[in-house]
């Protein structure tokens, strides 16, 4: 009789893990994000215009133990202008290469090189590139054997099942795809969804200084629609353009990244409503902690008083602007999919 009870307790559980597909909360699973941001300058001339374009990849990837359940990868690319007088010409609009779709523009230029019949548009390529990853370990992605097609295209796929989907460089994907594996935190509870978003902004001031802020996010939901974990961080860059159009200034790591660096705690302690202050990074993780179970429309309904939450439990522990984490956290939201 004993023994006929313990049968029976062995397959239920054996039931209810088919049931959960897999992804309950004795799954390894664990959720990361990380953004690498590259500059491009071209001083001004007399002759023609200079620019300054920041490249912000962003890679937020899903994991069972080492093995990718989903992956997702975009590109904040932002160009300003810049004149010969030093004077800049900022954009309005700010979509991601993903965001773009077909209107980013390189399927002619794609289909030209042969290797993609009628060519691939970038969203098409990524979508390629984050199915090959899908079920391997981050270890045999990273091994990927890429190829240099000119100085601009450094590290090309070199995979069979890759060559006639993918023709873009890859180096900073894998870069980003690696450091967000590491920085990779669990996730409880039975994950069926994982959505990303991001939102730019550029600003200029009367110093020359350009600077981009471009908020991105995860967030991974249950069949319910309920956050089981989220993540929230700014690719924060800007250089200084001179009166004669030349261009300096170096990327920096993320806010999130950057930690006690970013020095925002005194500032912080100054408001008073934090005792001691509180950095960004722990002021995001505290925005972050209070949204888990919550729906995203129920995190886009928060109330703000002049962007800063007004909601009890978060006016003694965040005081900085969020209504651009909100409006990524709501692309997150529509653009979340079902994990494989």
């Amino acid at each position: 009789m004993k023994k006929l009870v313990l049968m029976l307790i062995a397959l239920m559980l054996v039931l209810t893990g088919c049931q959960n597909g897999g992804n309950d909360a004795a799954s390894d699973l664990k959720a990361g994000s990380y953004s690498i941001t590259k500059l491009a300058p071209t001083d001004a001339t007399a002759d023609a215009d200079g620019k300054i374009q920041f490249n912000t990849t962003i890679v937020s990837v899903l994991l069972d133990g080492d093995v990718i359940k989903d992956v997702q990868i975009d590109v904040a690319q932002n160009t300003a202008v810049v004149k010969a007088d030093g004077t800049v010409e900022v954009p309005t609009e700010f979509p991601t290469k993903l965001e773009k779709g077909d209107a980013y523009g390189m399927k002619d230029v794609s289909a030209k090189m042969g290797n993609i019949e009628g060519g691939g548009e970038w969203y098409e390529q990524a979508a390629a590139l984050e199915e090959y990853m899908i079920g391997k370990t981050v270890t045999e992605v990273l091994e990927m054997p890429t190829v240099e097609r000119d100085a601009s295209h450094t590290a090309v796929p070199d995979v069979e099942e890759l060559k006639s989907s993918v023709t873009i460089t890859v180096g900073d994907y894998l870069e980003a795809l690696e450091k967000a594996s590491e920085v990779a935190v669990a996730v409880e509870g039975n994950a069926v969804k994982l959505g990303t978003g991001s939102t730019t902004a550029m600003t200029v001031n009367e110093e020359g200084k350009v600077q981009t802020n471009t908020t991105y996010t995860r967030v991974v939901l249950d069949a319910d629609g309920k956050i089981l974990d989220a993540f929230v961080d700014v690719a924060q860059n800007d250089v200084v353009v001179a009166e004669d159009g030349t261009i300096t200034g170096e990327p920096r790591d993320s806010k999130y990244i950057r930690k006690e660096a970013y020095g925002m705690k005194e500032t912080s302690a100054n408001i008073g409503n934090i005792e001691d202050g509180g950095e960004w990074y722990e002021q995001a993780d505290s925005f972050v902690e209070y949204i888990k179970g919550l729906t995203v429309a129920e995190v886009v309904a928060i109330e703000l008083e002049a962007a800063v939450p007004t909601t009890e439990d978060l006016t003694s522990k965040v005081t900085i602007h969020v209504s651009d984490w909100i409006t990524a956290f709501e692309k997150a939201g529509e653009n979340a999919r079902d994990i494989k």
